[in-house]
């Protein structure tokens, strides 16, 4: 597994996340270049429900204020959205409500319908299509605690 070091959002030269996220998240959260993404060993764990996840072919992961990204989208600005709103979600709910919330909408919906996705992926369409600009860490925080409060 190669690895480089752990970088910060604001060491890369993103001009429109910015308009996005706040400073405190741009300077910790981090990114690390991967060839060969971290997936829980869920299915070793006798979860076999979620062999579908772990099989399958994602760009990024991320934990807690951590992602890590195949090094052929280190530089897609839309990826790295996607994963600083899920760095919000983490730190919005914390890791255990996280894990929780995100392994019941794997089980009940499948990855890409699963409620943190959906929500991760509703921003990265506002961001890619460029339909408005503002700090999305409190629409999604508060979102998160809602599906928090509905789900866990």
């Amino acid at each position: 597994m190669s690895a480089k070091a752990r970088r910060t959002i604001n060491s890369f030269v993103f001009h429109r996340i910015p308009e996005y996220f706040s400073e405190e998240i741009l300077n910790t959260a981090g990114v690390v270049s991967i060839d060969r993404l971290p997936v829980p060993p869920l299915t070793a764990l006798g979860l076999t429900e979620f062999a579908g996840f772990e099989s399958q072919q994602i760009a990024a992961v991320t934990y807690m204020n951590t992602y890590f990204v195949q090094p052929d989208h280190i530089y897609d600005e839309s990826l790295h959205f996607h994963e600083l709103v899920h760095v919000v979600q983490w730190k919005t709910i914390g890791p255990e409500s996280f894990l929780m919330l995100y392994a019941q909408g794997l089980a009940k919906y499948g990855y890409r319908e699963s409620p943190l996705e959906q929500m991760a992926y509703r921003y990265q369409v506002i961001f890619d299509e460029g339909i408005q600009c503002y700090r999305v860490e409190g629409a999604v925080a508060e979102e998160t605690l809602g599906l928090a409060r509905t789900f866990i």
